[in-house]
């Protein structure tokens, strides 16, 4: 990951957390140093995406960014259908820039 994101958002079974290691790469790598911890967990499988979105971020979204917004159905959709993967984990939602991997 070398490039700035408004969110960063690792895959993970709805069991386990996020790494001391993966927090601190996540951080270095957001566009804002105000930040606001994010779990969007998926319907259909036992995982969810947890990391960050940028303070900016959330408040394009109007801070509605979890499961039910329209953020929210994005992340899950490719959480839940592979096929939607990008190889390089860069995502775009409008004109916010995400990175999301397993």
């Amino acid at each position: 990951m070398k490039d700035k994101y408004d969110v960063i958002l690792k895959e993970k079974p709805i069991d386990e957390g996020l790494g001391k290691t993966e927090i601190i790469e996540m951080l270095s790598n957001l566009k804002d140093e105000e930040i606001i911890p994010l779990e969007i967990e998926a319907t259909k499988t036992d995982s969810s995406a947890m990391g960050f979105i940028t303070y900016q971020a959330a408040e394009m979204l109007n801070f509605y960014y979890k499961e039910g917004s329209n953020f929210g159905k994005f992340i899950i959709e490719i959480l839940e259908d592979m096929s939607k993967e990008n190889k390089d984990c860069h995502y775009k939602f409008g004109v916010l820039d995400i990175y999301m991997d397993r």
